[in-house]
């Protein structure tokens, strides 16, 4: 543990250290997450859009940088064809299929907009 003053916080100020601790682990799977993703500036990404597509598609993720910050992420949509998502989309639909209608009669765009 790290060095502590009289009252027990640590150098944060924090008892524990837990809110480091969570702060830290973030901060090490973003920069792994960084590290592990290709890297190209935005004036690159305006030029080459369609080859930074080509990329995603093959499933690799694109960090967009500007001045050197990482500013975007371009990352590859999971497949529909995924179980998992198609199990979602069926617990939406039931969901939205078990609420009650609200009764609202349709209105004509002329009766929305009184001019």
């Amino acid at each position: 543990m790290g060095r502590r003053n009289k009252s027990g916080d640590d150098r944060c100020g924090r008892r524990g250290g837990l809110e480091f601790s969570i702060l830290a682990r973030y901060v090490v799977k973003s920069l792994l997450l960084e590290m592990a993703m290709k890297m190209i500036t935005a004036t690159e990404a305006n030029r080459d859009f369609s080859k930074l597509l080509e990329e995603v598609i093959k499933g690799v993720s694109i960090g967009v940088t500007k001045h050197g910050k990482v500013v975007a992420t371009v990352n590859p949509v999971k497949s529909y064809d995924d179980e998992e998502a198609q199990a979602a989309v069926r617990e939406h639909l039931e969901m939205l299929r078990m609420q009650p209608l609200l009764g609202i009669p349709r209105g004509t765009r002329d009766e929305l907009y009184d001019d």
